[in-house]
């Protein structure tokens, strides 16, 4: 069964630390999500912020405590959570093939929905990069694009996988404030 988010994720005593003990990231960590809420983490570099997200979304295991989603241990419910998650990072990633496939994943012709698309684009302000090279095959490193079309691929894909929960890890770090806001 896949885990949905109904109401609460909760933390509750969530330790983890780096480099087999010897430096804690997170001690006694306790925190709430409401569904619906919009949380932004900050903090120095090396604070925790990732560590954080990579918990929540099951990518790091914590040393000891309990994330639990309505009621369910998130320890052996893993695998399934995952499949309501976005997660797009500072360093992204490219398939080595065409715009549309890198963002909706090879999502096969009965699935694909053209209307959605269009929106993401608009969206992720990737209309007129579309239209000028949605036949240019991209490479795994995205060396033919700017760093700020890399992530707003990134991002459209996350979109359009249409995802319960959506989580930027500076996501947005490449893009102009202008783009960062809208």
């Amino acid at each position: 069964d896949i885990i949905t988010l109904n109401k609460l994720i909760k933390l509750e005593n969530v330790n983890y630390n780096y480099r087999g003990g010897s430096l804690s990231i997170l001690r006694n960590f306790n925190l709430e999500i409401e569904r619906g809420q919009k949380l932004f983490i900050h903090g120095s570099t090396g604070s925790g912020k990732s560590t954080l997200l990579n918990i929540i979304s099951g990518l790091i295991i914590p040393d000891s405590g309990k994330i639990i989603i309505d009621g369910v241990d998130l320890k052996n419910n893993i695998s399934s959570w995952q499949q309501n998650i976005s997660f797009v990072e500072q360093k992204t990633f490219l398939l080595k093939d065409n715009i549309k496939n890198n963002i909706i994943m090879f999502d096969d012709e009965h699935n694909f929905n053209q209307e959605k698309f269009n929106n993401i684009l608009k969206i992720c302000f990737l209309e007129e990069f579309y239209s000028k090279r949605q036949n240019e095959i991209l490479d795994e490193d995205g060396v033919k694009i700017s760093g700020g079309e890399k992530q707003r691929i990134c991002i459209a894909r996350a979109l359009y996988k249409n995802p319960e929960i959506l989580i930027l890890d500076e996501a947005t770090s490449s893009l102009d404030a202008e783009v960062e806001k809208q």
